[in-house]
């Protein structure tokens, strides 16, 4: 059975890749994990356990000739492949199989046009690393594609489709509330609640969407956002909606565990983001049956795709014209609800957590009987 080495460049614990090391072990597949980013909670916690091997690497010449040692050791007598989990782990898994022949698959995490769109603001830098990720991409065995966002855009890149393996990021529908059983829809309208999740950054373009609202509105509607999220365009956004004069019907809920309470009391999800690796509260709004407006990123455009009633786009930045797309959403919503007749956890089957994972078990062992 092969050994996987994850590399990861983030210190806080992360139970999405701790229930998915705990299941690639029960899978026979060995497991490893370099943390690039310093020691912190997250391996402190996967030190406790016998079945993964932990080791933080120093950035640094000496930190990576150790990384180096320790991943040539291990080569010698297992099947060795490397699990990169982002940007810089996919830069780092490159550096080492120059020097040790180790293969290794990419997990896309990072949204795959944001260094297109942050090349508006720094060009040189923006266009630095994306350079660096053509350069791992050919030096990659697989790429993981989370959604249809990330296949097309390997694909503008001239990736060989070959590389590519579509398995989504994996969400487990076993936390959502059963589909409609727990949605109180208030058709009537008498307030129009619309919930956007997003981390409260530029490319998340939360500003676009309280321009929409303040439109919305001064049109004479009655509407209320609630925003779940944090993120260093805090304050820039909360100010934006006082200078807008909206304040009042704009809600910055922050970080919320139980976002699934305040899915259910909703009457749309908005999704304004300029690219996704995935967008998980995309397809959480989804599973809890909430019609959708979103941009034509991540898994949405896999919905798209699937004609899911559910979803619906838009393809511009005028606050006026996706205002008028809201308001047409309004007045058809209940022939968008009569559609929306079909389980989305049967719909969207290959997304469920373990779905993806024994589909990521399936590659690295399938990849351990290739020759090199």
């Amino acid at each position: 059975m092969p050994l996987m080495v994850h590399i990861i460049d983030y210190p806080q614990r992360n139970p999405w890749l701790e229930d998915q090391i705990d299941y690639f072990n029960s899978q026979g597949i060995h497991q490893a994990i370099f943390s690039i980013s310093g020691k912190g909670p997250l391996i402190a916690e996967l030190e406790n356990k016998d079945h993964i091997r932990t080791r933080q690497i120093d950035l640094g010449l000496i930190g990576f000739f150790q990384a180096l040692k320790t991943l040539k050791s291990w080569s010698r007598y297992e099947s060795t492949i490397v699990y990169a989990h982002g940007h810089r782990p996919s830069v780092y898994a490159l550096a080492l199989k120059i020097l040790t022949n180790v293969r290794f698959v990419i997990c896309h995490h990072h949204p795959p046009r944001w260094f297109s769109e942050f090349s508006k603001n720094a060009f040189f830098k923006a266009k630095f690393h994306l350079t660096l990720a053509r350069i791992y991409y050919l030096g990659a065995t697989r790429i993981q594609s989370f959604s249809l966002e990330v296949f097309n855009e390997l694909m503008r890149l001239k990736v060989p489709e070959s590389k590519i393996v579509r398995i989504p990021l994996g969400m487990n529908f076993d936390k959502v509330p059963t589909f409609r059983e727990n949605h109180a829809y208030d058709k009537s309208f008498s307030k129009i609640l619309i919930v956007s999740i997003s981390r409260l950054a530029w490319e998340k373009r939360i500003d676009l969407a309280l321009q929409v609202v303040a439109e919305m509105i001064n049109s004479g509607m009655n509407v209320e956002y609630t925003i779940i999220g944090t993120g260093p365009d805090f304050v820039k956004l909360r100010n934006l909606s006082t200078k807008l004069g909206i304040q009042e019907s704009v809600i910055f809920l922050g970080w919320h565990d139980d976002v699934y309470s305040i899915l259910k009391k909703a009457n749309f999800f908005f999704h304004l983001s300029l690219t996704e690796s995935y967008g998980q509260a995309i397809m959480e709004a989804r599973q809890s049956g909430l019609p959708i407006l979103s941009s034509q990123c991540g898994v949405a455009l896999d919905m798209i795709a699937a004609n899911d009633p559910a979803v619906h786009f838009f393809d511009c930045n005028d606050p006026i014209e996706i205002a008028k797309i809201f308001c047409g959403l309004l007045g058809n919503i209940n022939q968008i609800l009569n559609k929306m007749d079909e389980d989305p956890r049967i719909m969207y089957r290959n997304h469920e957590y373990y779905f993806s994972l024994n589909s990521v078990s399936r590659l690295f062992i399938e990849l351990s009987t290739m020759q090199q």
